[in-house]
């Protein structure tokens, strides 16, 4: 089911936003960042591993904890948004994600059981969005445009 953009306001895609996923050992951005190139974003996709990570991104998207530790390369430059992993992690990762919170806008966690999870662990904005269809590429927009807005979580 499609975001109804008449009553939420403007379509995310109305603003144009180049955006930079960085994804883990198990790829994962190949079918939203094609969703987002199909609205007009100028969207790339790149492995943790590069180095230097390509620069000029509006948004930096990082898929799982792998591509998250980057975090501490980008250190607030651009807006980060982290995509987490469902299941539980292990008490080290959250050590590891509090140390990495100030340089985080926004965290979006799959499900209400990692949400919580995540809510009492580590300080950083969540938003629960689950990933089906087309309505999930579109919340993930709007996700991607609020952190462009609101600008890095140095801030913090």
């Amino acid at each position: 089911m499609p975001v109804d953009h008449e009553r939420i306001g403007l379509s995310p895609f109305d603003s144009p936003l180049s955006v930079l996923h960085v994804t883990g050992p198990d790829g994962g951005a190949g079918q939203l960042a094609a969703a987002h190139r199909a609205q007009g974003w100028q969207v790339r996709v790149c492995d943790a591993g590069v180095e230097p990570l390509p620069k000029g991104a509006d948004v930096v998207v990082l898929h799982g904890a792998a591509a998250g530790r980057l975090r501490r390369v980008i250190r607030g430059e651009t807006p980060t948004v982290l995509i987490a992993e469902p299941g539980s992690p292990r008490l080290h990762d959250f050590l590891v994600e509090r140390m990495l919170a100030r340089w985080t806008s926004i965290v979006v966690v799959p499900d209400g059981a990692t949400a919580s999870r995540w809510n009492s662990r580590v300080p950083v904005p969540l938003v629960r969005v689950a990933m089906t269809g087309s309505s999930g590429s579109d919340l993930m927009a709007a996700v991607f445009a609020r952190a462009d807005c609101f600008g890095s979580g140095v801030s913090r």
